[in-house]
């Protein structure tokens, strides 16, 4: 479910993750960042 859900975030609210980062539109590092965000927090999850 959080891969799912943080992977929809960027998808449904980019206006609101362009607000938070301060900028007005989502680089490719932006993106990159992002996914190594969420594979470590999925990963991380699995090995608790």
């Amino acid at each position: 479910m959080i891969l799912w859900s943080s992977t929809q975030f960027y998808a449904d609210f980019d206006k609101l993750a362009c607000d938070a980062l301060e900028t007005t539109r989502l680089t490719a590092a932006d993106l990159e960042t992002a996914a190594q965000t969420i594979v470590q927090t999925v990963i991380g999850s699995l090995l608790k």
